[in-house]
């Protein structure tokens, strides 16, 4: 594996911890910073490993089936008895129509497994991407019309069949990460670590000042976007932070691990948290995660990864399709960004 990988696969590690950790409910300061940068950037890398590579429009969509589609119907159908479970705990009403439009993504909600929406839209987004770059439409133009769509949707607040919202936004950071590959704009921004030093403290202090102190706390999913202006400034500052920062770290044999399945982790990690939720009250007699204590929501997320390791090497030897790895493909996690 390339230096390059090694970098991409350590920086997705990283990402998909922080999503892990920003679930399990830490203070609203790093929560409001990761969330800030955290979905845009697994947008980014999509686009910054996409290569076109003369296939046709059928074999790339049949590629991102096998790679997204099937793990989300397969986790989505995995999800169903748990979610019947926690609506029989807390007493709500097994409505077969809405666990219907959450399975097909049609109420603007996947349930109560809510990461697996971003399977859906990077499929989404990853085809639609394709069809644009093959045919004669203008990518930029295409995009700032994304742009301006996104900014139309958000004002409404509402989240849409298709996560329609989402796609408009992550098309655009789809495409910044495309053309930072082609232009090589992390390289050239890291070439030595006192460049990259010099980058890092402005990157920080612009995603600090528009993602925490100018902003609200966004949730994409959700389509609450606070300042639209705002959101992206703080967005692009915190990914190419990320980038730059990972690009001069040595490679950490556990974040590659962790980025070669953040698929997994992603799809499974909220149950993890529902089961701290469920054995919370009566096991302590406290609800602790209600807390937002940075020594609890760290330990939560510590064990959260330590159980999927042992998962994630038995999917990898006996299920791997449920992770896009299966189906004879050459494709490597490290290519499908998920998380």
């Amino acid at each position: 594996m390339s230096v390059r990988i090694e970098w991409l696969d350590s920086l997705k590690g990283l990402a998909i911890i922080l999503v892990v950790w920003g679930h399990l409910n830490i203070p609203i300061e790093a929560e409001t910073i990761i969330y800030s940068f955290h979905m845009p950037l697994f947008f980014f890398i999509s686009g910054y490993l996409f290569k076109q590579n003369n296939r046709t429009l059928k074999q790339y969509v049949q590629r991102k089936v096998n790679s997204l589609l099937i793990p989300y119907f397969f986790f989505a159908v995995m999800s169903i008895p748990f979610g019947i479970l926690l609506d029989f705990v807390y007493q709500n009403e097994i409505n077969p129509l809405l666990m219907f439009m959450h399975f097909f993504f049609l109420s603007g909600s996947v349930g109560w497994n809510a990461p697996l929406w971003f399977l859906i839209v990077l499929f989404l987004i990853e085809v639609i991407y394709f069809v644009v770059n093959s045919s004669k439409i203008n990518n930029g133009l295409f995009i700032i019309l994304s742009f301006v769509l996104g900014y139309a949707l958000a004002l409404s607040g509402m989240r849409y069949p298709l996560g329609l919202h989402l796609i408009s936004w992550g098309l655009v950071f789809y495409y910044l990460g495309n053309v930072a590959r082609e232009r090589l704009v992390i390289e050239k921004m890291a070439t030595t670590i006192a460049k990259t030093l010099i980058f890092l403290i402005p990157l920080a202090i612009i995603n600090i000042v528009f993602g925490l102190m100018m902003n609200v706390k966004v949730s994409m999913y959700v389509n609450q976007l606070g300042n639209y202006l705002y959101f992206y400034i703080a967005a692009i500052a915190g990914i190419l932070f990320m980038c730059c920062l990972m690009s001069k770290l040595p490679s950490f044999k556990i974040l590659n691990f962790f980025g070669n399945n953040t698929l997994l982790v992603l799809a499974t990690h909220y149950g993890a948290l529902y089961v701290y939720k469920l054995i919370d009250q009566p096991v302590f007699g406290h609800a602790f995660m209600d807390d937002n204590s940075y020594f609890i929501s760290i330990l939560l997320t510590v064990v959260t990864l330590i159980v999927s390791v042992p998962l994630a090497h038995f999917v990898n030897k006996y299920l791997p399709f449920v992770v896009g790895k299966g189906h004879n493909s050459k494709l490597k996690m490290s290519q499908n960004a998920g998380g």
